[in-house]
């Protein structure tokens, strides 16, 4: 009788351990990475050049979520005329790329958050050294997608970053938005950091990545001592176009915009367009036209 009411104690309490140890577990679950929003500086393009010293340069280009948004909260002081920009762009260097981006932090109000991170700008005189630290930094950040666009920058990236549009006021927003729409075009590939990592560390694949420049503005029309009632047109006008090569982790060379075309071919990434061959026999010229491709 003792024995038996012993072993009935111990099951009840084996029973209400098993209970509380499922409250515990169902209270206590939680968001443990939880971050709010009001303390994030949402990241949309990164920028990566050399410095002086042999050290290396970061750049970021930060959203501004209350100038996007209007309204009278828009301005950089409160009753102010002038509109706050839709971003602002942060700097620091280093003697490496995380280094830089510590020093980076170090002025920052808000947590730098880069999973909105859009496009990885890579300079010409950085990728003619080596890029593979630079690569390594990226690959390895836990926040970095690996979905946004490799792109290397011809001049300065400072200025690329600074050019502003009407449609999209974001620089990068507007670099991301005419990259996606490669296929209208097909002057050049479209390569995400997924694909660049792993034409990298194929052996008989080599990397290479869309090129963007700046040139002067047909439509910039400034006529002094006038005044206009609309905002004048940029100085500067973007075009992506060509295709960088690297061997290894070097830059090697360009692909003109017809070239570019041919390694689409190849890839089999060219989904539309207007070519035209000549034929000897007819001694004309017949146009053809592809309206897209079937998948597979």
């Amino acid at each position: 009788m003792n024995f038996e009411l012993i072993e009935g104690v111990n099951e009840v309490q084996r029973v209400m351990v098993m209970v509380l140890m499922l409250l515990v577990v169902v209270f206590a679950a939680g968001c443990w990475d939880l971050r709010e929003v009001e303390d994030l500086a949402f990241v949309t393009a990164t920028a990566v050049d050399t410095a002086p010293g042999g050290r290396v340069k970061l750049l970021v280009q930060v959203i501004n979520p209350r100038a996007l948004g209007g309204g009278p909260r828009a301005a950089p002081t409160q009753g102010a005329s002038i509109p706050a920009k839709t971003y602002r762009n942060y700097s620091a260097t280093g003697r490496t790329v995380f280094e830089a981006f510590r020093r980076l932090t170090l002025g920052m109000p808000k947590r730098l958050f880069f999973a909105q991170d859009r496009e990885i700008l890579l300079t010409e005189r950085l990728a003619k050294e080596g890029i593979s630290e630079i690569i390594g930094f990226f690959d390895r950040g836990v926040e970095i997608r690996k979905l946004a666009h490799v792109v290397l920058v011809k001049g300065k990236v400072e200025e690329v970053l600074e050019v502003p549009g009407t449609l999209q006021p974001v620089p990068a927003l507007r670099i991301d938005g005419i990259i996606r729409r490669q296929h209208l075009a097909n002057r050049y590939p479209e390569v995400r950091l997924g694909e660049f990592l792993r034409f990298m560390e194929t052996e008989g694949q080599e990397a290479h990545c869309p090129v963007i420049r700046l040139g002067k503005s047909k439509t910039h029309v400034l006529k002094p001592h006038k005044l206009t009632p609309l905002a004048p047109e940029p100085p500067l006008h973007m075009r992506i176009a060509e295709t960088a090569l690297f061997r290894k982790d070097k830059l090697a060379g360009f692909l003109n915009e017809r070239e570019t075309r041919g390694l689409l071919w190849a890839k089999g990434e060219v989904q539309g367009g207007r070519s035209r061959y000549p034929v000897r026999l007819a001694r004309r010229r017949f146009r053809w036209r592809l309206c897209g491709r079937k998948p597979g």
